[in-house]
């Protein structure tokens, strides 16, 4: 990487670090399910992390895969901008 690039990266993840969650823009605000990538660019979370964590909360909605793909099975995980709020607002508290 040059000394440039690698220069103007750092300043766009200070930018983004320094806003921090509770600047988070909302790109949803029609109010459809969001996707695993959309909440975890929101709060500032791997997607493997988002995945795993919204899996098992009430109200995210599961679709099961139907086979395995590799190693682990590929379900589909959609996430109520309601749901979200709400874990949100538990992020901050803690």
């Amino acid at each position: 990487m040059k000394p440039q690039e690698f220069e103007k990266r750092c300043s766009e993840m200070r930018a983004l670090n320094s806003r921090g969650i509770a600047v988070a823009s909302r790109s949803n605000v029609s109010g459809e399910p969001m996707t695993i990538k959309q909440v975890a660019r929101e709060i500032g979370r791997t997607e493997w992390w988002t995945r795993t964590y919204f899996k098992d909360v009430a109200g995210a909605l599961v679709m099961l895969g139907l086979g395995k793909r590799g190693r682990r099975r590929y379900d589909t995980i959609t996430v109520p901008v309601e749901v979200f709020e709400r874990e949100l607002k538990r992020f901050r508290n803690n």
